[in-house]
């Protein structure tokens, strides 16, 4: 299962390094019929991006064009993950949302999709797949 952060869509509507393999991905689930995950919180991190770049008109515009059937927003949240995301959290400097993507990546057995270079150390301490788009 691939897992977005929200550096690795944001790279993709920035046309930023990492961004055609992200594209590639995407291309590829719809093309295999396998849905590409971002977490929620990660979701909401890209919809603060467009809403305070571009304004509401073009946001809504923007996320309307990423909503897709292999494009998976999930709101999966049981107590081993919440657990495990505050444990990542407290033990790493981490935002809420690369705790959380890492842990959802982690419970999932997924591969977790990045520009953030600094999460590969604490991937690699926590046995979680990493994929570092550069």
């Amino acid at each position: 299962m691939d897992i977005l952060d929200s550096s690795a869509l944001i790279c993709l509507l920035k046309k930023e390094p990492g961004h055609v393999q992200v594209s590639a991905l995407l291309k590829k689930s719809g093309n295999s019929k396998q849905t590409v995950f971002i977490c929620q919180i990660n979701f909401t991190e890209v919809v603060y991006f467009l809403f305070k770049k571009y304004g509401e008109e073009k946001a809504l515009k923007t996320i309307a064009g990423l909503r897709s059937p292999f494009l998976g927003i999930s709101n999966y949240m049981d107590a081993d993950l919440a657990f495990y995301a505050a444990t990542l959290k407290a033990g790493y400097d981490l935002s809420l949302g690369d705790a959380m993507g890492l842990a959802f990546t982690k419970i999932m057995d997924g591969v977790f999709w990045t520009r953030d270079k600094d999460l590969a150390p604490i991937a690699g301490k926590e046995g979680i797949s990493l994929r570092l788009l550069v």
